[in-house]
């Protein structure tokens, strides 16, 4: 499923009100994950539409990850 910004913040609310020790992000290939890496994860989330190279879509992973912290945290750098 496609994430915006305030389902980051939901996914990371979620995984502290369970008291998840860590959160792992898995950045796939052009064609994704294979099943057998689906079938163990938790969630599944796409970040883009587009293909993105691992560099733009690590930052575009830390981006969200800011963007999701903020809106917990209530800043004001994310603009619903």
């Amino acid at each position: 499923r496609e994430v915006r910004s305030e389902d980051v913040a939901k996914l990371l609310a979620g995984a502290g009100d369970r008291g998840a020790p860590t959160i792992v992000f898995c950045i796939g290939g052009p064609y994704g994950h294979s099943d057998e890496v689906r079938v163990r994860a938790n969630e599944c989330i796409r970040l883009s539409a587009c293909v993105l190279n691992h560099q733009v879509a690590y930052i575009v992973l830390l981006e969200q990850l800011y963007r999701g912290w903020s809106i917990l945290k209530g800043d004001p750098y994310h603009h619903v």
